[in-house]
């Protein structure tokens, strides 16, 4: 609808020889968590909450090297971004994960700083989104 453009913000841009996915989908949300507004506040206190502690996490799996730990918290955040309707979040998480599996260190940890920037563009999106939902946007 009105929103559609804001809703799926920033489609196509590349990353290590990957077309990420628009940073937030308002339509991958709604199919998660339906149109109630306590619901998609909930989701957004929640993600707000828990990234930045498992952003933090992956870095840390990066720094010491540790495949199994990195590819696990990339995992959970592969979760955590689907569920707040990331796909680009999701998508750099997947490629964090593979990238730990291949034991490519210099690989994951670029990958993470563009996650951090795409994780930061979904707070922000998903905050707008409730926003508007709480005025009674929703469409």
């Amino acid at each position: 609808m009105a929103r559609r453009g804001l809703l799926q913000a920033r489609a196509g841009h590349r990353v290590a020889d990957v077309t990420l996915e628009p940073t937030f989908s308002g339509d991958d949300l709604l199919a998660t968590v339906g149109p109630h507004v306590d619901m998609l506040e909930e989701l957004r206190d929640t993600f707000a909450e828990e990234y930045p502690q498992v952003l933090a996490a992956i870095r840390g799996a990066a720094a010491a090297q540790d495949a199994r730990l990195l590819a696990d918290k990339a995992h959970l955040m592969k979760n955590v971004a689907a569920m707040a309707g990331g796909p680009s979040s999701r998508q750099l998480s997947m490629a964090i994960e593979d990238a730990a599996k291949a034991g490519d260190y210099g690989g994951a940890t670029a990958l993470i700083d563009r996650l951090e920037q795409e994780l930061a563009s979904l707070q922000q999106a998903l905050t707008a989104f409730v926003v508007a939902h709480q005025a009674g946007g929703a469409g």
